[in-house]
């Protein structure tokens, strides 16, 4: 799949292995491609990056702020990457909450332009119909064009729709007691 990939014109390759064992396999792989190898979504802590990053086993890290403990523990994760030369994009887990707090790390990662796929800071978004991306918040964050606004409000810049929240805290809880 990967030189597959390289034919194409990807740039990366994105988790292209099992993520459970914390990336093994990856050096193999990266020897045999040309493509850039990007993982580093499901790292839980601080030694599991590092251990992920000395090995230099990805070309790209991609913490999620939401798995990783924040927008704080993915910058520090960023910044360890590019002490090892590694590029670092968060990823995000597509609830509108975790794109928040992955445009709040994009606004101050260190070297943000050096993403293999363009000169500016890249945010990985699904357009699938997904209610918690476009629900969750009473402002919807705004794409326009390729663009997003980064949000500028207190914490993470958005405001949670609370009745969005009750409604499907209690639709949760009627499933889990029917289940």
């Amino acid at each position: 799949m990967g030189r597959v990939m390289e034919r194409l014109g990807f740039v990366w390759f994105e988790e292209p292995l099992r993520q459970r064992d914390l990336y093994a396999g990856y050096e193999r792989l990266a020897a045999v491609l040309d493509i850039a190898l990007a993982g580093g979504e499901i790292l839980d802590s601080r030694a599991a990056a590092r251990e992920l990053l000395a090995r230099a086993a990805v070309d790209i890290v991609q913490p999620e702020p939401v798995i990783c403990g924040g927008v704080g523990e993915t910058l520090w994760i960023a910044e360890l990457a590019d002490l090892h030369a590694i590029t670092a994009m968060p990823h995000t887990s597509n609830s509108a909450l975790g794109i928040a707090a992955a445009l709040q790390v994009l606004a101050v990662l260190p070297n943000p332009t050096r993403s293999p796929s363009s000169a500016e800071p890249f945010l990985e978004y699904g357009v699938d119909d997904n209610p918690h991306r476009t629900g969750l918040l009473a402002t919807p964050l705004e794409f326009r064009d390729g663009w997003v606004t980064i949000p500028d409000g207190p914490g993470l810049g958005v405001e949670i729709d609370e009745a969005y929240v009750r409604h499907h805290a209690v639709a949760t809880r009627v499933a889990t007691d029917a289940g």
